[in-house]
Protein backbone atom coordinates (compact mmCIF):
# COMPACT_ATOMS: atom_id res chain seq x y z
CA UNK A 1 0.00 0.00 0.00
CA UNK A 2 2.75 2.46 0.94
CA UNK A 3 4.62 1.55 -2.25
CA UNK A 4 1.51 2.32 -4.32
CA UNK A 5 1.08 5.59 -2.44
CA UNK A 6 4.73 6.46 -3.14
CA UNK A 7 4.33 5.79 -6.88
CA UNK A 8 1.08 7.77 -6.97
CA UNK A 9 2.65 10.77 -5.24
CA UNK A 10 5.63 10.75 -7.60
CA UNK A 11 3.37 10.35 -10.64
CA UNK A 12 1.04 13.19 -9.62
CA UNK A 13 3.96 15.50 -8.83
CA UNK A 14 5.62 14.71 -12.15
CA UNK A 15 2.37 15.51 -13.97
CA UNK A 16 2.03 18.81 -12.12
CA UNK A 17 5.68 19.68 -12.71
CA UNK A 18 5.38 18.77 -16.40
CA UNK A 19 2.29 20.96 -16.74
CA UNK A 20 3.90 23.92 -14.96
CA UNK A 21 7.11 23.63 -17.00
CA UNK A 22 5.11 23.28 -20.23
CA UNK A 23 3.09 26.42 -19.44
CA UNK A 24 6.32 28.26 -18.58
CA UNK A 25 7.87 27.16 -21.90
CA UNK A 26 4.78 28.26 -23.85
CA UNK A 27 4.81 31.65 -22.12
CA UNK A 28 8.54 32.02 -22.84
CA UNK A 29 7.96 31.22 -26.53
CA UNK A 30 5.01 33.63 -26.81
CA UNK A 31 6.92 36.44 -25.10
CA UNK A 32 10.05 35.82 -27.18
CA UNK A 33 7.99 35.72 -30.38
CA UNK A 34 6.32 39.00 -29.44
CA UNK A 35 9.72 40.58 -28.71
CA UNK A 36 11.08 39.44 -32.08
CA UNK A 37 7.99 40.69 -33.91
CA UNK A 38 8.13 44.05 -32.13
CA UNK A 39 11.85 44.41 -32.87
CA UNK A 40 11.22 43.66 -36.53
CA UNK A 41 8.44 46.25 -36.81
CA UNK A 42 10.65 48.80 -35.03
CA UNK A 43 13.42 48.12 -37.55
CA UNK A 44 10.93 48.61 -40.39
CA UNK A 45 9.68 51.89 -38.91
CA UNK A 46 13.24 53.20 -38.51
CA UNK A 47 14.05 52.18 -42.07
CA UNK A 48 11.02 54.10 -43.34
CA UNK A 49 12.23 57.23 -41.53
CA UNK A 50 15.96 56.96 -42.40
CA UNK A 51 16.28 56.74 -46.14
CA UNK A 52 20.08 56.71 -46.38
CA UNK A 53 20.39 53.27 -47.96
CA UNK A 54 21.87 52.87 -51.41
CA UNK A 55 19.41 53.34 -54.31
CA UNK A 56 19.55 50.50 -56.82
CA UNK A 57 17.67 50.22 -60.08
CA UNK A 58 16.12 46.76 -60.05
CA UNK A 59 16.20 46.46 -63.82
CA UNK A 60 19.94 47.18 -64.06
CA UNK A 61 20.82 44.50 -61.50
CA UNK A 62 17.77 42.24 -61.00
CA UNK A 63 19.52 39.78 -58.65
CA UNK A 64 21.56 42.21 -56.60
CA UNK A 65 22.56 40.55 -53.29
CA UNK A 66 24.79 42.00 -50.60
CA UNK A 67 25.30 40.31 -47.23
CA UNK A 68 23.88 41.56 -44.08
CA UNK A 69 23.66 43.75 -41.03
CA UNK A 70 21.18 42.89 -38.25
CA UNK A 71 17.59 43.05 -39.58
CA UNK A 72 18.49 44.24 -43.07
CA UNK A 73 15.52 46.07 -44.63
CA UNK A 74 14.40 46.71 -48.18
CA UNK A 75 12.53 49.97 -48.93
CA UNK A 76 10.40 50.01 -52.07
CA UNK A 77 8.64 52.90 -53.78
CA UNK A 78 5.74 51.33 -55.64
CA UNK A 79 3.23 52.65 -58.16
CA UNK A 80 -0.52 52.34 -57.73
CA UNK A 81 -0.53 49.21 -59.89
CA UNK A 82 2.14 47.48 -57.78
CA UNK A 83 5.12 48.03 -60.10
CA UNK A 84 8.35 49.04 -58.41
CA UNK A 85 9.86 52.47 -59.08
CA UNK A 86 12.83 52.34 -56.73
CA UNK A 87 14.44 49.95 -54.24
CA UNK A 88 16.64 50.98 -51.32
CA UNK A 89 18.49 48.00 -49.85
CA UNK A 90 20.38 47.60 -46.59
CA UNK A 91 23.56 45.63 -46.75
CA UNK A 92 22.94 41.94 -46.47
CA UNK A 93 19.33 41.90 -47.64
CA UNK A 94 18.71 38.35 -48.82
CA UNK A 95 15.69 38.84 -51.07
CA UNK A 96 15.76 38.47 -54.85
CA UNK A 97 14.29 41.08 -57.17
CA UNK A 98 11.68 38.60 -58.40
CA UNK A 99 10.40 38.03 -54.83
CA UNK A 100 10.36 41.79 -54.22
CA UNK A 101 8.21 42.34 -57.33
CA UNK A 102 5.72 39.63 -56.33
CA UNK A 103 5.63 40.89 -52.75
CA UNK A 104 4.96 44.47 -53.86
CA UNK A 105 1.95 43.41 -55.91
CA UNK A 106 0.58 41.28 -53.04
CA UNK A 107 0.98 44.13 -50.54
CA UNK A 108 -0.74 46.68 -52.81
CA UNK A 109 -3.54 44.22 -53.47
CA UNK A 110 -4.02 43.59 -49.71
CA UNK A 111 -4.23 47.32 -48.99
CA UNK A 112 -3.05 46.81 -45.37
CA UNK A 113 -0.63 48.91 -43.35
CA UNK A 114 1.38 45.94 -42.08
CA UNK A 115 1.43 42.19 -42.16
CA UNK A 116 3.28 39.05 -43.09
CA UNK A 117 3.72 37.23 -46.38
CA UNK A 118 4.11 33.66 -45.18
CA UNK A 119 4.84 32.39 -48.68
CA UNK A 120 8.14 34.27 -48.81
CA UNK A 121 8.74 34.61 -45.04
CA UNK A 122 8.51 38.40 -45.22
CA UNK A 123 7.14 41.05 -42.88
CA UNK A 124 6.25 44.52 -44.08
CA UNK A 125 4.77 47.91 -43.33
CA UNK A 126 3.12 49.97 -46.05
CA UNK A 127 2.40 53.71 -46.15
CA UNK A 128 0.28 55.34 -48.85
CA UNK A 129 1.77 58.31 -50.72
CA UNK A 130 0.42 60.68 -53.35
CA UNK A 131 1.87 58.79 -56.27
CA UNK A 132 1.82 55.26 -54.85
CA UNK A 133 3.11 53.39 -51.83
CA UNK A 134 6.23 53.26 -49.71
CA UNK A 135 6.91 49.74 -48.43
CA UNK A 136 9.51 48.52 -45.94
CA UNK A 137 10.05 44.80 -46.06
CA UNK A 138 12.27 42.34 -44.19
CA UNK A 139 13.02 38.63 -44.33
CA UNK A 140 11.89 36.93 -41.10
CA UNK A 141 13.66 33.62 -41.54
CA UNK A 142 15.84 34.70 -38.60
CA UNK A 143 12.68 34.89 -36.45
CA UNK A 144 11.68 31.34 -37.32
CA UNK A 145 15.21 30.11 -36.77
CA UNK A 146 15.43 31.89 -33.41
CA UNK A 147 12.08 30.41 -32.34
CA UNK A 148 13.15 26.91 -33.40
CA UNK A 149 16.40 27.25 -31.47
CA UNK A 150 14.54 28.50 -28.40
CA UNK A 151 11.99 25.67 -28.58
CA UNK A 152 14.75 23.07 -28.96
CA UNK A 153 16.62 24.55 -26.00
CA UNK A 154 13.46 24.68 -23.87
CA UNK A 155 12.63 21.08 -24.77
CA UNK A 156 16.10 19.92 -23.69
CA UNK A 157 15.77 21.91 -20.46
CA UNK A 158 12.27 20.47 -19.92
CA UNK A 159 13.53 16.90 -20.35
CA UNK A 160 16.47 17.41 -17.97
CA UNK A 161 14.22 19.16 -15.43
CA UNK A 162 11.73 16.28 -15.54
CA UNK A 163 14.49 13.70 -15.03
CA UNK A 164 15.96 15.72 -12.15
CA UNK A 165 12.52 16.27 -10.62
CA UNK A 166 11.74 12.56 -10.91
CA UNK A 167 14.95 11.61 -9.10
CA UNK A 168 14.45 14.28 -6.42
CA UNK A 169 10.77 13.35 -5.96
CA UNK A 170 11.59 9.68 -5.50
CA UNK A 171 14.20 10.48 -2.89
CA UNK A 172 12.15 13.11 -1.03
CA UNK A 173 8.92 11.13 -1.01
CA UNK A 174 10.72 8.00 0.09
CA UNK A 175 12.16 9.96 3.01
CA UNK A 176 8.85 11.73 3.72
CA UNK A 177 6.88 8.47 3.69
CA UNK A 178 9.36 6.66 5.93
CA UNK A 179 7.44 7.63 9.12
CA UNK A 180 4.19 6.57 7.43
CA UNK A 181 5.75 3.25 6.44
CA UNK A 182 7.03 2.77 9.97
CA UNK A 183 3.62 3.61 11.46
CA UNK A 184 1.92 1.27 8.99
CA UNK A 185 4.27 -1.58 9.86
CA UNK A 186 3.76 -0.97 13.57
CA UNK A 187 -0.01 -0.92 13.09
CA UNK A 188 0.02 -4.21 11.20
CA UNK A 189 2.30 -5.78 13.79
CA UNK A 190 0.13 -4.36 16.57
CA UNK A 191 -3.06 -5.85 15.08
CA UNK A 192 -1.37 -9.20 14.48
CA UNK A 193 0.07 -9.32 18.01
CA UNK A 194 -3.21 -8.22 19.60
CA UNK A 195 -5.10 -10.88 17.65
CA UNK A 196 -2.59 -13.50 18.75
CA UNK A 197 -2.78 -12.45 22.40
CA UNK A 198 -6.60 -12.50 22.34
CA UNK A 199 -6.70 -15.81 20.51
CA UNK A 200 -5.01 -17.74 23.33
CA UNK A 201 -7.50 -16.97 26.14
CA UNK A 202 -10.43 -17.38 23.75
CA UNK A 203 -9.15 -20.80 22.69
CA UNK A 204 -8.74 -21.87 26.32
CA UNK A 205 -12.22 -20.60 27.22
CA UNK A 206 -13.82 -22.40 24.27
CA UNK A 207 -12.05 -25.61 25.24
CA UNK A 208 -13.29 -25.24 28.83
CA UNK A 209 -16.84 -24.64 27.64
CA UNK A 210 -16.64 -27.74 25.45
CA UNK A 211 -15.63 -29.80 28.48
CA UNK A 212 -18.53 -28.36 30.49
CA UNK A 213 -21.01 -29.08 27.71
CA UNK A 214 -19.79 -32.66 27.47
CA UNK A 215 -20.85 -33.21 31.12
CA UNK A 216 -24.39 -31.81 31.28
CA UNK A 217 -25.35 -33.80 34.37
CA UNK A 218 -22.41 -32.72 36.53
CA UNK A 219 -22.76 -30.07 39.22
CA UNK A 220 -20.95 -26.73 39.17
CA UNK A 221 -18.71 -27.87 42.00
CA UNK A 222 -17.64 -30.97 40.03
CA UNK A 223 -16.56 -28.82 37.08
CA UNK A 224 -15.31 -25.92 39.20
CA UNK A 225 -11.74 -26.03 37.91
CA UNK A 226 -12.90 -25.40 34.32
CA UNK A 227 -14.99 -22.43 35.42
CA UNK A 228 -12.14 -20.97 37.47
CA UNK A 229 -9.79 -21.43 34.54
CA UNK A 230 -12.26 -19.68 32.20
CA UNK A 231 -12.66 -16.82 34.68
CA UNK A 232 -8.88 -16.38 34.92
CA UNK A 233 -8.57 -16.29 31.15
CA UNK A 234 -11.44 -13.77 30.93
CA UNK A 235 -9.73 -11.54 33.51
CA UNK A 236 -6.49 -11.89 31.59
CA UNK A 237 -8.29 -10.87 28.40
CA UNK A 238 -9.97 -7.94 30.19
CA UNK A 239 -6.59 -6.67 31.36
CA UNK A 240 -5.23 -6.95 27.82
CA UNK A 241 -8.18 -5.04 26.33
CA UNK A 242 -7.84 -2.29 28.96
CA UNK A 243 -4.15 -1.94 28.11
CA UNK A 244 -4.98 -1.76 24.41
CA UNK A 245 -7.58 0.94 25.08
CA UNK A 246 -5.05 2.99 27.05
CA UNK A 247 -2.59 2.87 24.16
CA UNK A 248 -5.27 3.55 21.53
CA UNK A 249 -6.58 6.60 23.41
CA UNK A 250 -3.07 7.92 23.89
CA UNK A 251 -2.29 7.52 20.18
CA UNK A 252 -5.52 9.26 19.18
CA UNK A 253 -5.07 12.00 21.83
CA UNK A 254 -8.48 11.09 23.29
CA UNK A 255 -9.25 11.82 26.95
CA UNK A 256 -5.81 13.27 27.61
CA UNK A 257 -5.32 13.79 31.34
CA UNK A 258 -5.54 17.22 32.93
CA UNK A 259 -2.13 18.27 34.17
CA UNK A 260 -2.06 19.28 37.84
CA UNK A 261 0.55 19.67 40.56
CA UNK A 262 1.55 16.18 41.78
CA UNK A 263 3.61 15.39 44.89
CA UNK A 264 5.81 12.78 43.23
CA UNK A 265 7.80 12.05 46.38
CA UNK A 266 4.70 10.92 48.28
CA UNK A 267 3.29 9.09 45.27
CA UNK A 268 6.49 7.07 44.76
CA UNK A 269 6.89 6.37 48.47
CA UNK A 270 3.32 5.07 48.85
CA UNK A 271 3.64 2.89 45.74
CA UNK A 272 6.95 1.46 46.97
CA UNK A 273 5.37 0.64 50.33
CA UNK A 274 2.51 -1.22 48.63
CA UNK A 275 5.03 -3.35 46.69
CA UNK A 276 7.19 -4.12 49.72
CA UNK A 277 4.85 -6.92 50.83
CA UNK A 278 5.02 -8.54 47.38
CA UNK A 279 8.80 -8.20 47.36
CA UNK A 280 9.05 -9.64 50.88
CA UNK A 281 7.08 -12.75 49.84
CA UNK A 282 9.69 -13.35 47.13
CA UNK A 283 12.64 -12.69 49.46
CA UNK A 284 13.47 -9.51 47.57
CA UNK A 285 15.02 -6.59 49.42
CA UNK A 286 13.65 -3.16 48.50
CA UNK A 287 15.70 -0.01 49.19
CA UNK A 288 14.31 3.50 48.75
CA UNK A 289 16.12 6.83 48.46
CA UNK A 290 13.35 9.33 47.80
CA UNK A 291 14.08 13.04 48.08
CA UNK A 292 11.24 14.94 49.81
CA UNK A 293 9.05 17.67 48.35
CA UNK A 294 9.56 16.89 44.69
CA UNK A 295 6.67 18.07 42.55
CA UNK A 296 5.85 17.62 38.88
CA UNK A 297 3.01 18.78 36.67
CA UNK A 298 1.03 15.80 35.45
CA UNK A 299 -1.81 13.36 35.95
CA UNK A 300 -1.61 11.60 39.30
CA UNK A 301 -3.33 8.39 38.17
CA UNK A 302 -1.15 8.08 35.06
CA UNK A 303 2.04 8.66 37.07
CA UNK A 304 0.86 6.12 39.65
CA UNK A 305 0.34 3.61 36.83
CA UNK A 306 3.83 4.39 35.51
CA UNK A 307 5.39 3.72 38.93
CA UNK A 308 3.37 0.52 39.36
CA UNK A 309 4.52 -0.80 35.98
CA UNK A 310 8.19 -0.14 36.79
CA UNK A 311 7.95 -1.63 40.30
CA UNK A 312 5.94 -4.63 39.07
CA UNK A 313 8.57 -5.39 36.43
CA UNK A 314 11.36 -4.99 38.99
CA UNK A 315 9.69 -7.48 41.36
CA UNK A 316 9.08 -9.95 38.51
CA UNK A 317 12.66 -9.98 37.25
CA UNK A 318 14.71 -9.35 40.42
CA UNK A 319 14.84 -13.08 41.11
CA UNK A 320 15.03 -15.06 44.35
CA UNK A 321 16.89 -13.15 47.09
CA UNK A 322 17.17 -10.23 44.72
CA UNK A 323 17.33 -6.51 45.40
CA UNK A 324 15.41 -3.47 44.17
CA UNK A 325 16.60 0.14 44.52
CA UNK A 326 14.08 2.95 44.12
CA UNK A 327 15.48 6.49 43.83
CA UNK A 328 14.05 9.95 43.28
CA UNK A 329 16.24 13.05 43.23
CA UNK A 330 16.67 16.47 41.68
CA UNK A 331 18.90 16.42 38.63
CA UNK A 332 19.19 20.18 38.20
CA UNK A 333 17.00 23.26 38.41
CA UNK A 334 14.60 22.04 35.73
CA UNK A 335 14.51 18.24 35.94
CA UNK A 336 14.08 15.35 38.36
CA UNK A 337 15.16 11.73 37.90
CA UNK A 338 13.28 8.64 39.05
CA UNK A 339 15.14 5.32 38.95
CA UNK A 340 13.95 1.76 39.56
CA UNK A 341 16.82 -0.72 39.55
CA UNK A 342 16.58 -4.48 40.08
CA UNK A 343 19.04 -7.34 40.23
CA UNK A 344 18.61 -10.45 38.12
CA UNK A 345 19.52 -11.54 34.63
CA UNK A 346 20.41 -8.60 32.38
CA UNK A 347 18.44 -7.83 29.25
CA UNK A 348 20.49 -8.82 26.16
CA UNK A 349 21.94 -5.84 24.31
CA UNK A 350 20.10 -6.74 21.09
CA UNK A 351 16.74 -6.73 22.94
CA UNK A 352 17.26 -3.51 24.91
CA UNK A 353 16.25 -1.09 22.09
CA UNK A 354 12.94 -2.94 21.63
CA UNK A 355 11.64 -3.31 25.18
CA UNK A 356 9.34 -0.25 24.89
CA UNK A 357 7.67 -1.64 21.77
CA UNK A 358 4.16 -3.01 22.05
CA UNK A 359 3.87 -6.76 22.61
CA UNK A 360 7.64 -7.11 22.62
CA UNK A 361 8.81 -9.81 25.01
CA UNK A 362 12.38 -11.02 25.07
CA UNK A 363 13.44 -14.63 25.49
CA UNK A 364 13.85 -14.20 29.25
CA UNK A 365 10.37 -12.66 29.58
CA UNK A 366 8.65 -15.37 27.56
CA UNK A 367 10.22 -18.22 29.49
CA UNK A 368 9.89 -16.90 33.06
CA UNK A 369 7.02 -14.41 33.35
CA UNK A 370 3.44 -14.30 32.13
CA UNK A 371 2.30 -11.13 30.41
CA UNK A 372 1.47 -9.46 27.13
CA UNK A 373 4.43 -7.12 26.63
CA UNK A 374 2.35 -3.95 26.95
CA UNK A 375 3.49 -2.65 30.35
CA UNK A 376 6.62 -0.82 29.25
CA UNK A 377 4.85 0.41 26.10
CA UNK A 378 2.22 2.03 28.34
CA UNK A 379 4.95 3.42 30.60
CA UNK A 380 6.70 4.91 27.58
CA UNK A 381 3.45 6.50 26.40
CA UNK A 382 2.75 7.99 29.87
CA UNK A 383 6.24 9.53 29.97
CA UNK A 384 5.72 10.96 26.47
CA UNK A 385 2.42 12.56 27.53
CA UNK A 386 4.31 14.23 30.40
CA UNK A 387 7.02 15.51 28.02
CA UNK A 388 9.63 13.34 29.72
CA UNK A 389 12.10 10.68 28.73
CA UNK A 390 12.42 7.04 29.78
CA UNK A 391 15.53 4.93 29.19
CA UNK A 392 16.73 1.47 30.14
CA UNK A 393 20.18 0.16 31.03
CA UNK A 394 21.12 -3.42 31.78
CA UNK A 395 24.34 -5.19 32.73
CA UNK A 396 25.49 -8.21 34.73
CA UNK A 397 27.01 -6.08 37.49
CA UNK A 398 24.22 -3.51 37.97
CA UNK A 399 21.19 -5.46 36.79
CA UNK A 400 18.43 -3.56 34.99
CA UNK A 401 17.76 0.13 35.61
CA UNK A 402 14.75 2.08 34.34
CA UNK A 403 15.25 5.83 34.45
CA UNK A 404 12.56 8.49 33.98
CA UNK A 405 13.39 12.17 33.53
CA UNK A 406 10.57 14.69 34.12
CA UNK A 407 10.34 18.46 34.42
CA UNK A 408 10.36 19.67 38.01
CA UNK A 409 7.83 22.14 39.38
CA UNK A 410 8.42 24.17 42.52
CA UNK A 411 5.67 23.86 45.12
CA UNK A 412 3.92 27.26 45.12
CA UNK A 413 2.97 26.89 48.82
CA UNK A 414 6.60 26.36 49.86
CA UNK A 415 7.72 29.25 47.65
CA UNK A 416 5.10 31.49 49.24
CA UNK A 417 6.36 30.62 52.76
CA UNK A 418 9.92 31.35 51.67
Amino acid sequence: MIQKLHHKFVRVNLMLAALVLFIACVIACVVYGYVLKTATYNALEQAMINEDSRVINIYENPSYLIKVRYVPVAIMLVNQDGTIKEIMLDKGIDITSDILEQSAKKIVKRNSQNGTIEEFSLRYICKKQDDGFKIAIVNIDFEYKSMRNLMALLFIIWVFCMIAFWLISRSLFKEALAPVQDAWNKQRRFVADASHELKTPLTVMLANFSVLLSHPNDTINEQRKWLINSRDEALNMQKLVESLLILARSDAAIDLPEMKLVHLSDLLLNSALSFEAVAFDKDIKMNTQIAPNIYVKGDEQALKQLISILLDNAVKYAGKNGEINVKLFKHDVKYIIMQVQNSGKPIPANELPHIFERFYRGEQMRSTVNGHGLGLAIAHKIVQIHNGKITAQSSKTQGTKMQVVLQRIENPIINKIK
